[in-house]
C-alpha cells in the first residue's frame, strides 16, 4: 500500500509558502488515520479517511497559492495558520 503526501498529491505554487507544512500536516494527519483504523491494521480505511481529512484543507491551499493573492488583498489568513492538524477531526 502506498500513500502520497505533500507535494506527491496537491503541489501548491510557492506563493504561500506551505509545500513543507502541508507535507508535514499530512503526515502527521496519515498516522492520526492509521491509528484510528487498527493502529494500521486496515490501510484502506486509513487512507479513505486520510483523504477525506485533508481534501478541503489542502485544495484551498492549491486554490490559494495558484491565485497568487496572498500580498494584493487584505485576506484574512487565520485559516492558513491557525489550522491544528492534532485537533482536526479525522472522521473515524
Amino acid at each position: 500500500p502506498v500513500v502520497l503526501i505533500g507535494d506527491a498529491c496537491h503541489p501548491t505554487t510557492p506563493h504561500l509558502g506551505q509545500g513543507a507544512g502541508m507535507a508535514l500536516e499530512d503526515a502527521v494527519m496519515l498516522v492520526r488515520c492509521l491509528e484510528d483504523c487498527g493502529g494500521g491494521s486496515d490501510m484502506h480505511c486509513a487512507f479513505g479517511l486520510y483523504e477525506k481529512a485533508r481534501h478541503s484543507r489542502t485544495s484551498r491551499v492549491q486554490r490559494e497559492s495558484h491565485e497568487n493573492e496572498w500580498t494584493k488583498t487584505g485576506m484574512d489568513h487565520s485559516w492558513l495558520y491557525g489550522y491544528d492538524v492534532f485537533s482536526e477531526p479525522t472522521g473515524a
